[in-house]
């Protein structure tokens, strides 16, 4: 039986995701999960993603830890990333430009996502929801 919890570290595809970070903590790395997002504008980026997008739940669990990830380094945490015991200090001076990015993500997840759906197939997504909710706090008053 897998791990399936409304946090985004109580998912195993999220954790895999991170397991996966752990043996490459960098940027690059950290900004694979957003694959999905395209940056518009030069001076103002701006985010987008193409109206008929969909992420598979693995995805989306990725792209949450990703987030996760950047409130952790933003001195942010949930509960669970401030004791899972990363190494940030690899991507410490780069994290902040991507608090946007990672918000508009977790948004994109809420929207439209096989992650979404599953857990509205639950009776628990508002469980869940409350979590992401959680993590857009944490990652909008972190922004400069």
């Amino acid at each position: 039986m897998g791990a399936w919890g409304a946090d985004n570290l109580e998912n195993d595809e999220g954790l895999n995701w991170l397991g996966g970070f752990e043996n490459d903590a960098s940027l690059k790395s950290l900004d694979s999960a957003f694959f999905f997002i395209k940056t518009k504008g030069f001076f103002k980026k701006r985010f987008t993603i193409a109206p008929d997008s969909y992420l598979d739940a693995s995805e989306a669990a990725a792209a949450l830890v990703a987030a996760e990830i950047v409130a952790l380094a933003l001195g942010k945490p949930s509960k669970e990333m401030a004791n899972c015991g990363l190494d940030i200090d690899p991507i410490a001076k780069g994290v902040k430009k991507r608090a946007k990015i990672a918000a508009f993500a977790v948004n994109a997840v809420l929207r439209k996502s096989e992650l979404k759906e599953l857990w509205d197939s639950t009776g628990k997504a508002a469980a869940w929801t409350k979590v992401q909710k959680d993590l857009l706090s944490r990652l909008e008053t972190s922004k400069a």
